[in-house]
């Protein structure tokens, strides 16, 4: 039986339930080792930004974060390793 990408993030999301508002990537800093995840953001690496202001300041006390809500496609991206 073939499943469709819709059917596999369809079941992919009942298996793992969860917040529907946010989620998180995993990253690994090349240099350091150091492995964490964090929530995605539309406005990482916009103006105002800590990461672009390198100001010691992070997501929590972000004035502009906008966490990413789960979608189909972010999904997908986590099934296939695309993200």
């Amino acid at each position: 039986m073939q499943w469709t990408d819709q059917r596999k993030a369809e079941v992919f999301s009942k298996k793992f339930s969860g917040r529907k508002d946010v989620f998180s990537r995993y990253r690994i800093n090349e240099k350091t080792g150091v492995r964490k995840f964090f929530p995605v953001c539309a406005n990482v690496w916009t103006e105002g930004c800590h990461l672009i202001l390198k100001d010691g300041g992070g997501c929590a006390s972000c004035k502009i974060k906008q966490y990413e809500p789960v979608s189909e496609e972010s999904i997908l991206q986590h099934i296939y390793g695309e993200e």
